[in-house]
């Protein structure tokens, strides 16, 4: 076994902390704990105190050949997520591979909080890296195998939106194959699949089918992500739903505006008639609004 690279003392001292309490959080069944968040925050400000040598530090403990603790490299990760080092992106994707081949070996189901948050991380590097040109074919590879077996894994949702972020055409498809064949009737994961095609704008008329879905979870996705690829919320700013909807009506394609009311409607105060992709896509734009607006 190799000696692990010399780390800065406080950054080592900060990830043994984090370690300590990830141990502890999944000895008490929590997944995400907040009280590790500290240590991230000062994980990042020790890198950036060190600057080059800081990002170096952390880099070197996700490099394939070190045997460091599993938490160990989940907080690098984590860290150098918020440092938007895309350079770690290959090696954030490799510990999580890494993850899923571990749980392989000892014959366990793949996923999970660990693997999901290494995802989680690549999904932030993913945004820094194509700023400077293609992903690392490895990425896309790597990905394509967690798509692919998805079968195997809990933390699907990870997988797909993951997978969707890269923008990648070979994923586009694999994801496609995984709404209309790959997994049956298993309708939770074929929506999630479905919802993470929203970062494909050529997806659109996809989703203006898919609402029409007999299945409520898929049209329910579907109606979802249009708004979300639509880009309608939060818009022109506007609090009350029903002047953003007017708004709102000549920005969103043809099959889904609703004529206005007609004078009877408006005397006995009734609202319009929509079939029902139209009711299912205005209800999701009226949660989506509210939900934006509560917190702003």
């Amino acid at each position: 076994m190799e000696d692990p690279p010399i780390l800065d003392e406080q950054i080592n001292n900060l990830l043994k902390e984090f370690s300590r309490r990830n141990v502890e959080n999944h000895f008490r069944n929590y997944i995400y704990a907040l009280d590790e968040e500290g240590v991230i925050t000062s994980l990042v400000r020790r890198a950036r105190e060190l600057g080059p040598a800081g990002i170096q530090n952390l880099r070197l403990i996700l490099q394939p050949d070190n045997k460091f603790d599993l938490n160990f490299t989940e907080g690098a990760s984590r860290a150098l997520a918020e440092l938007e080092d895309g350079e770690s992106l290959a090696l954030v994707v490799n510990q999580a591979a890494r993850v899923w081949d571990n749980c392989k070996d000892i014959g366990e189901i793949g996923g999970g909080g660990t693997f999901a948050s290494f995802l989680e991380a690549a999904r932030k590097l993913i945004l820094v890296a194509q700023k400077n040109g293609p992903l690392p074919e490895g990425v896309i590879k790597a990905l394509t195998i967690f798509v692919q077996h998805i079968s195997d894994w809990r933390a699907y949702y990870s997988v797909f939106e993951t997978a969707a972020s890269t923008r990648s055409p070979k994923l586009r498809e694999e994801l496609i194959k995984i709404i209309t064949a790959t997994l049956g009737h298993d309708w939770n994961r074929r929506a999630e699949a479905l919802f993470a095609l929203r970062h494909y704008p050529e997806m659109k008329a996809t989703m203006l089918e898919a609402i029409n879905h007999p299945e409520e979870k898929i049209s329910t996705k579907a109606a979802k992500a249009l708004v979300e690829m639509l880009g309608i919320i939060p818009g022109c700013g506007e609090k009350d739903f029903v002047r953003w909807k007017t708004w709102a009506m000549q920005r969103v394609p043809p099959e889904l505006r609703v004529k206005p009311p007609s004078r009877l409607e408006v005397l006995f105060n009734r609202e319009p008639k929509l079939d029902k992709r139209q009711a299912r896509f205005w209800n999701a734009c009226s949660r989506k609004h509210q939900e934006t607006f509560r917190t702003m």
